[in-house]
């Protein structure tokens, strides 16, 4: 039986559990003349461990449990399909980062926001509507940009 998704409430809740935050980088890949190109947008989720004096190994039990609540927070992030722009979910439960901007070690959900079949390998419309449309989600949640930053939500 599937789970049921989880109401904004809940879902502020993982962010604020897991000092969340996000950035966005280009999606590159190498066009026809082996240049690196921007083909589309990722999207990381950032977060942390509840308990602050934590600093369990990759791939332990508290960092698959903030990958699975990072993954959480993604999927209640993503529109219905479409046909345009494709939305693909990446990361490891078994990788962690120190992030020197907050002095911690996070562990990252991507998102990959790329447009299938583009052959000019150029970054379009429809890309950074559904990034725009991502971050207005995001805010709306109360996730900051760039570091943690504890911001009153309002509901």
């Amino acid at each position: 039986m599937d789970a049921q998704p989880l109401d904004t409430d809940a879902i502020r809740e993982l962010v604020r559990r897991h000092k969340v935050y996000w950035e966005v980088r280009p999606e590159e890949d190498l066009d026809d003349a082996d240049e690196v190109v921007k083909v589309g947008f990722q999207l990381g989720l950032r977060g942390t461990f509840e308990d602050p004096e934590d600093q369990p190994l990759a791939g332990s039990p508290e960092c698959v449990e903030v990958y699975r609540d990072l993954r959480t927070i993604a999927e209640s992030l993503l529109p219905p399909e479409d046909d345009d722009v494709r939305f693909e979910l990446g990361g490891s439960a078994s990788a962690l980062d120190y992030t020197p901007s907050s002095g911690r070690q996070d562990v990252e959900v991507m998102i990959k926001i790329q447009r299938p079949g583009v052959p000019d390998y150029a970054i379009d419309e429809a890309e950074r509507h559904s990034l725009e449309l991502l971050k207005q989600r995001l805010k709306d949640l109360g996730v900051p940009q760039g570091r943690w930053r504890e911001h009153p939500v309002r509901g």
